[in-house]
């Protein structure tokens, strides 16, 4: 599927628990999963997530675990106190291992699978 599943296995809405990190999912993402659902799997895009050098608001903070330039964009791994979670940036940027970064997740981007059908919800 994508990417971005390793260590994104379950949530309890609207949080998302990234090992002991936890993400608000947008009201808009929200809106897409049937009532009375309370866990799903999540499949995030590397592009949907935003790496910077500075703290963000409202965003989780990791360390970067290893960078890959690849041309016409960096492939960038932020371990999240212990979850991985990968990110493409466009261009080359310059991050190095042990980094610390804060990390946004563009939650209303987020595809939402049925935990026990595999089934993508909303599509």
């Amino acid at each position: 599927r994508f990417r971005n599943v390793t260590g994104v296995q379950t949530c309890a809405l609207p949080i998302l628990r990234f090992g002991t990190v936890a993400v608000t999912i947008s009201p808009e993402a929200e809106r897409i999963l049937p009532s009375g659902v309370k866990q799903v799997e999540v499949g995030i895009r590397p592009e949907n997530v935003v790496v910077q050098r500075q703290a963000g608001t409202g965003a989780a903070l990791g360390r970067i675990a290893d960078v890959e330039p690849l041309g016409m964009h960096t492939a960038v791994e932020v371990d999240l106190q212990g979850a991985e979670l990968t990110a493409t940036i466009a261009g080359e940027r310059e991050f190095e291992e042990n980094q610390p970064v804060s990390v946004n997740i563009l939650s209303e981007t987020m595809i939402f699978f049925d935990l026990v059908s595999g089934k993508r919800i909303g599509a």
